[in-house]
């Protein structure tokens, strides 16, 4: 889906996992190909994911997944958030 972040959208991955499934791994592995399609197939030269800064288990999951992490004030909610970002490699 694309979001607004400081005034461009950009792609961003998400994740809903049920309570149930937890700790296993199954939101890192999604979120890790969904980033890899976004900068890839898709051609995006930026992917992000948008976390709440409460929100532990998701924090993880985007530490993992992308290559840098800052606070913003995100448009949409108008509340500081955690913006998890992996841009694609430049190409020489």
């Amino acid at each position: 889906m694309l979001q607004p972040v400081e005034g461009e959208l950009v792609p961003e991955v998400g994740y809903h996992i049920a309570r149930r499934e937890w700790g296993r791994g199954y939101a890192t592995e999604a979120a890790l190909t969904c980033r890899d399609i976004v900068l890839g197939r898709l051609g995006f030269g930026r992917v992000v994911s948008i976390v709440a800064p409460e929100n532990l288990a998701s924090r993880r999951v985007g530490e993992k997944v992308h290559d840098s992490m800052r606070e913003f004030t995100w448009e949409r909610s108008g509340r500081p958030m955690c913006l998890y970002e992996t841009r694609r490699p430049a190409t020489a």
